[in-house]
């Protein structure tokens, strides 16, 4: 006689950001752009499948993300809402510490013309 019992699985999602305020906003962008993109993604590729899946969404993120909904910046998005045209020399380093921020492997080597900017980047 077989004996096996079903296998139960429980998909745990945990959803986490450390906190990054500061006085006049974030000092890293990390939990909007996680937001705008692995979050998000993550819940409709999941909602696709007929399992059940928890999501553990911490409050230290989720009271960040009010915080950007109410208007509160981060250096990244200040620096991106200036026309190139208007960047100072400090500003466009500041926005090429940034881009150098990616994973290579996954994000850039892909991508022949942004690896080939990458490696312009780290060359200067």
């Amino acid at each position: 006689m077989d004996r096996t019992l079903p296998l139960r699985i429980c998909f745990l999602w945990h959803q986490h950001q450390p906190d990054y305020r500061t006085a006049d906003g974030f000092f890293l962008p990390w939990v909007r752009l996680h937001a705008t993109k692995d979050y998000r993604d993550l819940c409709d590729i999941l909602g696709r499948f007929p399992i059940r899946h928890t999501f553990n969404l911490v409050p230290s993120m989720l009271m960040q993300l009010d915080e950007y909904e109410g208007g509160r910046t981060d250096e990244l998005e200040r620096l991106t809402m200036i026309r190139a045209e208007d960047l100072d020399h400090a500003q466009k380093a500041a926005l090429a510490r940034w881009a150098s921020t990616v994973q290579r492997e996954t994000m850039v080597s892909p991508l022949p013309r942004y690896e080939e900017l990458y490696d312009a980047l780290l060359n200067e």
